[in-house]
């Protein structure tokens, strides 16, 4: 073997082992890469589900909220409406949406303004104007609402205006119940029965 057929093999070796040292980082470049996109892709999959639960939660505390509103404002209109010819049927749908200590205290007030009411042939209406509910908190939550009422009878109407009746409400099963009521505006006598009076310091809060 004459001396230039060993120098072309050595620089032949050569070649192949510069190349096989550039494929090297090559290859582990690649796996890096691919590690790091299955990290990327795992870590949007872990956030899509940690997004995803959390709208829906979102969503839960949204429409328990709307629940509670609607049966506050359910509520307020029963409450606040009555005639003196069907105090019954007043009775009957308030109960329906009160807890058993709501109940009681209700049944106490009604017996003692039943008499009152027939005898002064008492009409009232109302106009929901207006509903703010607070945070849900324990499955318990107050809600605001914002009234006009007339109250009609033998000595003629009695308007009120902008009066604020705060709704305490608890979870009961799938059901919102009232375990509460106050009358805010205690410049005002509303003489309904059930509703407790508030405190002269009292204000209304309203919470969106």
């Amino acid at each position: 073997m004459t001396d230039q057929t060993v120098d072309e093999e050595r620089d032949e070796d050569n070649d192949d082992g510069a190349v096989a040292e550039e494929a090297a980082p090559s290859r582990g470049l690649v796996r890096a890469l691919a590690v790091l996109a299955a990290v990327s892709l795992l870590g949007a999959v872990l956030m899509g589900i940690v997004a995803a639960r959390l709208a829906g939660d979102l969503d839960k505390e949204r429409n328990e909220r709307q629940t509670a509103t609607r049966t506050a404002s359910q509520f307020a209109d029963q409450f606040l409406t009555y005639d003196y010819e069907h105090l019954d049927r007043s009775k009957r749908a308030i109960l329906r949406l009160s807890t058993g200590k709501f109940r009681t205290e209700y049944q106490q007030g009604f017996s003692a303004l039943e008499q009152l009411f027939a005898t002064a042939k008492s009409r009232s209406s109302v106009v929901v104007k207006d509903v703010f509910t607070g945070q849900i908190e324990s499955g318990t939550v107050s809600v605001l609402v914002l009234s006009d009422e007339a109250v009609e009878g033998i000595s003629g109407v009695r308007r009120r205006l902008d009066a604020w009746l705060q709704v305490d409400l608890v979870k009961a099963g799938s059901r919102w119940l009232v375990d509460g009521v106050t009358v805010l505006n205690l410049g005002q006598t509303s003489g309904l029965p059930g509703a407790q009076p508030a405190s002269p310091t009292t204000e209304p809060q309203p919470n969106g």
